[in-house]
């Protein structure tokens, strides 16, 4: 399941935690203090993943705090212009 996560959702390392019986994901864009989101499901977990990427979106004053977008949006924007 945390695989999967992050298959379908680029710029995360998504990871299991056994032996808390938790799923954590990762932001790798963030590169100023990013924090880890954990739930104990994998629905609960995508909520707060979907969350965290509206909320550090390329645009926002925590986006420009935090650095450059990742690779993957900075080659749809040259894809578009």
């Amino acid at each position: 399941m945390a695989r999967d996560l992050e298959v379908r959702h680029p710029g995360w390392v998504v990871i299991w935690r056994c032996w808390a019986r938790r799923f954590w994901a990762f932001p790798c864009w963030i590169t100023v203090g990013p924090e880890a989101v954990e739930a104990r499901h994998a629905q609960d977990l995508l909520a707060l993943m979907t969350e965290t990427e509206l909320l550090h979106r390329p645009g926002t004053l925590s986006a420009r705090l935090a650095g450059p977008p990742p690779p993957e949006a900075m080659e749809a924007d040259a894809a578009v212009t």
